[in-house]
């Protein structure tokens, strides 16, 4: 019963690039993101979750979208909750990193012929370290997330027509016009 709506706003609106969708015909507005419990949805924007884990640092994450307990309340589309991962006895962490360059990526083969190829790159990297303060009481887990990115667009030069032109003049286009 979910229809992907894609990115409702632009960056600025959005930095964390938040998903929107509809659940079971209700508008996306009526859905509610909680993380570890507490509602993380933006006043102004609610078609907007307030802040993204980065998914190292997710350790379950449940949907509820019909017959709501008590404590998935403020919903009417679905219930989201997303738990955060916390640390150990034992120390562990992880490191990633994901980088496309474009340069590296096939052409799209819809492109005309004469178009250049986008140029940029998108690099995410990142870690995540937890363990023990204080054996079996205490714990401690952080994570961090970088995203860089760079899309360079094609220049394109357009050029309006001249007056000659405008007047259905065409013998200084350096091109033989026929008339069938």
């Amino acid at each position: 019963g979910a229809l992907m709506a894609g990115e409702q706003n632009s960056a600025a609106g959005s930095p964390q690039r938040s998903l929107s969708f509809n659940v079971n015909g209700v508008s996306r507005l009526q859905n509610n993101t909680r993380l570890d419990g507490a509602s993380v949805v933006y006043p102004w924007l609610p078609s907007n979750t307030a802040y993204v884990p980065s998914p190292e640092a997710i350790s379950e994450v449940s949907i509820v979208t019909n017959s709501y307990n008590a404590e998935q309340g403020l919903a009417g589309g679905a219930a989201i909750n997303v738990v955060i991962k916390s640390g150990t006895n034992r120390f562990r962490g992880t490191a990633w990193g994901y980088n496309t360059d474009y340069d590296l990526r096939a052409r799209n083969y819809f492109l005309a012929a004469n178009t250049p190829k986008p140029d940029g790159y998108l690099n995410q990297f990142g870690g995540n370290v937890g363990g023990p303060i204080v054996k079996n009481k205490l714990f401690f887990f952080a994570n961090s997330e970088r995203t860089k990115r760079e899309q360079i667009a094609p220049v394109r030069q357009f050029s309006l027509a001249t007056d000659a032109l405008r007047r259905g003049d065409f013998s200084g286009t350096g091109v033989t016009i026929y008339d069938p």
